[in-house]
């Protein structure tokens, strides 16, 4: 050990315990439906409200969503540009370029534009 870094895996080799599932696993779904997504965001403070429904709107992943500035929203096109995101290296945030070049793209935000147009207007 040197720096407080292994030289190896110790968990190599270990087996997984197995996980009992019902039968039924694969077709019970939990999906969040609009009325559960306005009761939750209506109960949340500002900013996290409109965080909140532009995650569920869009799909970015929380790295992507603290990565989003001013700057990353055409509320014109209604778009977001995701070109960064937000790691955590080491209990430090920083911002960094996405994963792979697929994660820099383009996404709708038909659904939220009008939230997000009052966000920006109260920033």
């Amino acid at each position: 050990m040197h720096g407080r870094r292994l030289s190896y895996n110790p968990a190599l080799g270990v087996g997984l315990p197995s996980v009992k599932r019902p039968a039924d696993y694969d077709k019970v779904r939990y999906d969040l439906m609009p009325d559960d997504l306005d009761r939750i965001v209506t109960n949340l403070p500002w900013p996290y409200d409109v965080l909140t429904l532009t995650a569920a709107y869009t799909g970015l992943r929380a790295g992507e969503l603290a990565g989003r500035q001013v700057g990353d929203v055409d509320l014109m096109r209604r778009t977001v540009f995701v070109r960064r995101s937000i790691i955590d290296v080491n209990g430090v945030l920083s911002a960094d370029v996405p994963k792979t070049s697929r994660s820099v793209r383009v996404v709708s935000v038909e659904a939220v534009a009008n939230d997000l147009a009052r966000h920006v207007d109260r920033l």
